[in-house]
Formats: structure tokens, C-alpha cells, sequence
């Protein structure tokens, strides 16, 4: 996130191992803390990790459907 006048306010750091080890972490600059503005970045990073989640499980899903049509 940039501030208006173009400095650093925020920023998330999103680490996925595979979805076995999954960590985030939301950093906002010491003059902006205290606003919400990092828990907002980790809220973010979660929900896009689950919805990766989602979406992978569900290709995975439709995938062995497929090969047991395959099969019969």
C-alpha cells in the first residue's frame, strides 16, 4: 500500500509451502499503525489462500472424476 504522496504504508508477506505450511504476515509502517491497516492485509492474504485452497481442491476434484469415467 502507498500513501497518497507516494511512501510505503503497508505490506503483506504471503509464504505458502505447498498448503502444508501456510504463514502471513501484515506490516504497516510505524507512523500508520494503529489503524487497522495490517490485520486488513492478513484478513486479505487469508481469504486469497483459502480461495487458492478451494480452486485447487476443486480442480483436483474434477480431475479424478474425469479419470474414473476414464476407467468405466
Amino acid at each position: 500500500m502507498e500513501a497518497p504522496v507516494g511512501g510505503l504504508v503497508a505490506y503483506a508477506d504471503v509464504l505458502n509451502r505447498s498448503y502444508v505450511s501456510v504463514s502471513v504476515h501484515g506490516y504497516a509502517h510505524p507512523e500508520h499503525r494503529g489503524h487497522g491497516i495490517g490485520g486488513y492485509l492478513v484478513r486479505w492474504g487469508i481469504i486469497g489462500l483459502a480461495g487458492a485452497w478451494v480452486w485447487r481442491s476443486r480442480e483436483r476434484w474434477w480431475r479424478s472424476a474425469s479419470r474414473a469415467k476414464e476407467a468405466f
